[in-house]
Protein backbone atom coordinates (compact mmCIF):
# COMPACT_ATOMS: atom_id res chain seq x y z
CA UNK A 1 0.00 0.00 0.00
CA UNK A 2 1.15 3.53 -0.74
CA UNK A 3 1.16 5.14 2.69
CA UNK A 4 1.74 8.61 1.27
CA UNK A 5 -1.49 8.33 -0.73
CA UNK A 6 -3.29 6.94 2.30
CA UNK A 7 -2.16 9.90 4.39
CA UNK A 8 -3.25 12.27 1.62
CA UNK A 9 -6.68 10.57 1.50
CA UNK A 10 -7.03 10.77 5.28
CA UNK A 11 -6.16 14.48 5.25
CA UNK A 12 -8.48 15.29 2.35
CA UNK A 13 -11.42 13.12 3.53
CA UNK A 14 -11.05 12.58 7.30
CA UNK A 15 -14.69 11.67 7.94
CA UNK A 16 -14.90 9.33 4.96
CA UNK A 17 -11.60 7.71 5.90
CA UNK A 18 -12.85 7.15 9.43
CA UNK A 19 -16.10 5.68 8.11
CA UNK A 20 -14.31 3.25 5.80
CA UNK A 21 -12.06 2.08 8.64
CA UNK A 22 -15.02 1.63 10.91
CA UNK A 23 -16.89 -0.34 8.25
CA UNK A 24 -13.98 -2.76 8.09
CA UNK A 25 -14.05 -3.20 11.86
CA UNK A 26 -17.83 -3.56 12.02
CA UNK A 27 -17.93 -6.19 9.29
CA UNK A 28 -15.13 -8.14 11.00
CA UNK A 29 -17.29 -8.12 14.15
CA UNK A 30 -20.28 -9.49 12.23
CA UNK A 31 -22.16 -6.21 11.97
CA UNK A 32 -23.31 -4.58 8.76
CA UNK A 33 -21.73 -1.64 6.99
CA UNK A 34 -24.98 0.23 7.61
CA UNK A 35 -24.43 -0.17 11.36
CA UNK A 36 -21.12 1.65 10.90
CA UNK A 37 -22.78 4.40 8.86
CA UNK A 38 -25.47 4.91 11.51
CA UNK A 39 -22.81 4.97 14.22
CA UNK A 40 -20.88 7.68 12.34
CA UNK A 41 -23.83 9.96 11.63
CA UNK A 42 -24.78 11.38 15.02
CA UNK A 43 -24.66 15.15 14.55
CA UNK A 44 -25.73 17.65 11.92
CA UNK A 45 -22.17 18.86 11.43
CA UNK A 46 -20.76 15.35 11.08
CA UNK A 47 -23.44 14.38 8.55
CA UNK A 48 -22.86 17.56 6.54
CA UNK A 49 -19.08 17.02 6.49
CA UNK A 50 -19.48 13.39 5.45
CA UNK A 51 -21.89 14.26 2.60
CA UNK A 52 -19.50 16.96 1.39
CA UNK A 53 -16.53 14.58 1.48
CA UNK A 54 -18.38 11.78 -0.31
CA UNK A 55 -19.56 14.18 -3.01
CA UNK A 56 -16.05 15.53 -3.45
CA UNK A 57 -14.57 12.02 -3.53
CA UNK A 58 -17.04 10.79 -6.15
CA UNK A 59 -16.72 13.92 -8.27
CA UNK A 60 -12.92 14.22 -8.23
CA UNK A 61 -11.49 11.07 -9.77
CA UNK A 62 -12.04 8.42 -7.08
CA UNK A 63 -9.67 6.09 -8.93
CA UNK A 64 -6.82 8.29 -7.71
CA UNK A 65 -7.41 6.79 -4.26
CA UNK A 66 -8.53 3.33 -5.35
CA UNK A 67 -5.59 1.68 -3.60
CA UNK A 68 -6.57 3.41 -0.33
CA UNK A 69 -10.17 2.18 -0.38
CA UNK A 70 -9.34 -1.19 -1.92
CA UNK A 71 -9.48 -3.03 1.42
CA UNK A 72 -13.15 -2.12 1.66
CA UNK A 73 -13.96 -2.23 -2.04
CA UNK A 74 -12.19 -5.53 -2.77
CA UNK A 75 -13.34 -7.36 0.33
CA UNK A 76 -17.00 -6.41 0.17
CA UNK A 77 -17.71 -5.65 -3.50
CA UNK A 78 -17.25 -7.45 -6.81
CA UNK A 79 -15.71 -4.47 -8.55
CA UNK A 80 -14.95 -0.77 -8.21
CA UNK A 81 -18.17 0.28 -9.95
CA UNK A 82 -20.22 -1.62 -7.38
CA UNK A 83 -18.25 0.13 -4.64
CA UNK A 84 -18.92 3.54 -6.21
CA UNK A 85 -22.66 2.77 -6.48
CA UNK A 86 -22.60 1.81 -2.81
CA UNK A 87 -20.90 5.12 -1.98
CA UNK A 88 -23.78 6.89 -3.76
CA UNK A 89 -26.23 4.95 -1.56
CA UNK A 90 -24.31 5.97 1.54
CA UNK A 91 -24.34 9.60 0.40
CA UNK A 92 -28.13 9.42 -0.07
CA UNK A 93 -28.61 7.85 3.37
CA UNK A 94 -26.33 10.38 5.09
CA UNK A 95 -28.02 13.29 3.26
CA UNK A 96 -31.38 12.05 4.54
CA UNK A 97 -30.03 11.75 8.08
CA UNK A 98 -28.46 15.21 7.75
CA UNK A 99 -31.83 16.75 6.90
CA UNK A 100 -33.33 15.20 10.04
CA UNK A 101 -30.39 16.11 12.27
CA UNK A 102 -30.17 19.65 10.94
CA UNK A 103 -33.93 20.22 11.12
CA UNK A 104 -34.39 20.73 7.39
Amino acid sequence: MNYEKEREFEEKYPNLYSLLLEISYFVEDGKSEWDAVRENVKTCENARNLVDEIQDFLKNNPTEFEHVVEDVSNCYFNDTNEFLRWMEQIKTYVASAMRKLCGQ
